[in-house]
C-alpha cells in the first residue's frame, strides 16, 4: 500500500513539474522518478532487503541522485534544490555507518560527525569552481550578496 501511495504522489509531482515547473523542477522530478523506478526494479531482482548490510546498487543510485541534485543546486537560479540535495545527503550518509564496523563496534557517531565535514569541503570546492566559471562568462551578480 505504501509503495502505491508513493508512486501515485510521485507520478502527480512529475506531471505537475512537466506541466507547470521550470527546467530544475522537471529535472528533479525525473531524477526522483528514475530513483524510485530503479529501487523497485532492484527489489524485484534481489528480493526483500533487511537493512543489515549495504545494498551496493541502492548506494550507487542514492549517490548518483545526490550528485545530480548538487549539480542542479549549483546551477539552478533557485534555493529549494539546496534543500533537496541536503535531504539526499542524509540518505547517502545512512549507508556509511553500516560500513563502519571497527573491531565489531559500529562507529556511527564518528561517521555522522566527520564524514559530512569532508563532503562539505567537496561541495564548497565545486561551488568555487562553478563561481569561477560563471565569473569568466561575465556574470558577477553573485558578488553583490557577499
Amino acid at each position: 500500500m505504501r509503495l502505491l501511495l508513493t508512486v501515485a504522489v510521485l507520478a502527480a509531482l512529475v506531471f505537475l513539474a512537466h506541466r507547470l515547473g521550470g527546467k530544475p523542477e522537471r529535472q528533479v522530478a525525473n531524477i526522483l522518478g528514475a530513483s524510485l523506478f530503479l529501487g523497485v526494479l532492484n527489489r524485484a531482482i534481489i528480493g526483500q532487503f533487511d537493512f543489515l548490510y549495504v545494498d551496493p546498487v541502492m548506494a550507487a543510485v542514492d549517490t548518483s541522485v545526490l550528485v545530480a541534485l548538487v549539480w542542479i543546486a549549483l546551477w539552478a537560479n533557485r534555493l529549494w534544490p539546496i534543500g533537496m540535495a541536503a535531504l539526499q545527503l542524509v540518505v547517502v550518509l545512512a549507508h556509511i555507518p553500516v560500513l563502519m564496523q571497527v573491531d565489531g563496534k559500529n562507529v556511527v557517531y564518528w561517521a555522522m560527525m566527520a564524514v559530512p565535514q569532508y563532503l562539505q569541503f567537496a561541495v564548497l570546492g565545486c561551488a568555487i569552481a562553478c563561481h569561477r566559471r560563471r565569473t569568466r562568462m561575465g556574470s558577477r551578480a553573485d558578488d553583490r550578496a557577499g
